[in-house]
């Protein structure tokens, strides 16, 4: 078909061409009579050629050239304008090209939203991520790599270690560069501007089985490990809390056994320590069992309109004895109307007798506990303030960790489990409140919760 094609265009050529050599002669001879015959005939087919020149500039040459020029400009990745196709042979050709242009268009538009989809997700990552070219230069860092390492823009073509500033990961990394596959991963600290705790991991990146470079990604993993040091800590302090009441109930137990049942002095001595033992031991497993449920979320709360007053008045009415016998006084401060409070009857009852319960452990004799309550915006604010010893600053940010005490001493020989504040902490958060402490050595502290109003 092409060479029909090709003859039928090469036919049409020479026939317009040969009649307007006819026409030309024949105009010429008819004008110019004494022109010599030869001359005539040269000049027509000078003529000839022209024409002739001038038809495949315009058929086939100028086509071809704009054809030329879109093959180049595909070749370079780019999409060039559509040529003219014709229904001849150079037609279909621009016809082909016109289809390679739209092909290679489709295939861009896709490669673009493919190559979207991996900025998106990379821009969005909250690890860190690194790419290295086969030398090991860099050649891709995210934002949050970006952020976590606080670099700026001017990283392409360095060296990890210029940027991380951390040989094990330079090292990780020349180590998949040789080795051309995976590493294993490892764990570096960063100090500034926090100290973290950062997992390694690396890969080699391989394309149709050529190594082409190393994709590094940064797992901050410091919330872990504080969870997991927590954790420990819980099992231990635990253990140690379990330990002493039950090692203090076996030992008394075992000497009435043997014999000091008989000795009513000292037999009702020993049995008032295991009672007072038991009953430290009941209260810490039920502190426990109440942090288990309210961390898990699996404590029921009945959320209804109450006043706060009644509630005050019987917590202090639970506690006053104790206070009496230290000569501490415990009174009430209303600023202005006090609203009713949304909250559960039974929690709200604990948080203001855990808090009550504190300061009058920690206030020294002849001291002052004020119960201040006043609303501010839309909750109401309830300040526990006493006279007491008080709590260095460097233990303010962990009164209310699970078995933590600022003075451990005192703590023990006050009774306490250490799982007080914590309770408080989470209840008021379920609540939807705030806690807060503030203290000064030797002057008092002023432990501050809130609770939405009704």
């Amino acid at each position: 078909m092409k060479t029909t094609m090709n003859k039928r265009l090469s036919f049409n050529l020479s026939l317009v061409a040969g009649a307007f050599v006819l026409c030309a002669g024949a105009v010429f001879l008819k004008i110019s009579p004494p022109v010599p015959a030869a001359l005539a005939l040269a000049f027509c087919v000078i003529l000839t050629i022209g024409v002739a020149g001038y038809l495949v500039q315009e058929f086939i040459a100028r086509p071809l050239a704009e054809i030329t020029k879109n093959v180049e400009i595909i070749s370079e990745g780019k999409i060039p304008a559509r040529v003219k196709a014709g229904t001849d042979e150079i037609g279909a050709l621009g016809q082909a090209v016109n289809n390679l242009a739209q092909k290679l268009s489709k295939e861009k538009s896709l490669a673009n939203l493919e190559q979207s989809k991996v900025d998106t997700v990379l821009l969005n990552m909250t690890e860190g991520v690194l790419v290295t070219n086969k030398r090991g230069d860099i050649v891709l860092l995210n934002p949050s790599a970006q952020k976590l390492f606080m670099v700026g823009g001017d990283y392409i073509g360095k060296k990890p270690i210029e940027v991380v500033r951390n040989n094990a990961v330079q090292e990780t990394i020349e180590a998949v560069i040789a080795n051309k596959e995976k590493a294993p991963s490892c764990q570096i600290n960063l100090f500034s501007p926090e100290e973290k705790v950062i997992k390694v991991s690396t890969s080699a990146v391989l394309r149709a089985e050529e190594f082409e470079g190393v994709v590094v990604v940064f797992h901050d993993i410091t919330e872990l490990r504080r969870l997991e040091k927590i954790r420990q800590e819980f099992v231990a302090n635990v253990s140690h809390e379990l330990r002493t009441p039950v090692a203090s109930i076996k030992g008394y137990a075992e000497t009435l056994l043997e014999g000091a049942l008989d000795e009513k002095e000292n037999a009702r001595e020993f049995v008032k320590i295991i009672h007072d033992d038991s009953n430290r031991l009941a209260k810490l497993v039920d502190d426990l069992l109440d942090l288990a449920k309210i961390e898990s979320g699996k404590m029921k709360m009945i959320f209804m309109p109450i006043d706060p007053k009644p509630y005050i008045h019987r917590a202090i009415s639970i506690l006053e004895n104790t206070a009496r016998q230290k000569s501490i006084i415990i009174k009430e401060d209303y600023r202005g109307e006090t609203p009713k409070i949304k909250a559960d009857e039974v929690r709200f009852s604990q948080v203001l007798i855990n808090l009550i319960d504190n300061a009058v452990k920690y206030t020294p004799e002849n001291g002052m506990v004020t119960v201040s309550i006043y609303a501010e915006d839309s909750f109401v604010r309830f300040d526990i303030i006493d006279t007491g010893i008080g709590i260095e600053k460097k233990d303010l940010s962990r009164v209310f960790e699970r078995f933590y005490r600022a003075d451990k001493a005192r703590s023990r020989e006050a009774g306490s489990t250490g799982l007080g504040l914590s309770i408080v902490k989470h209840i008021v958060q379920a609540h939807g409140g705030d806690v807060r402490v503030e203290s000064e050595v030797n002057k008092g502290s002023t432990f501050s919760f809130t609770i939405p109003q009704a």
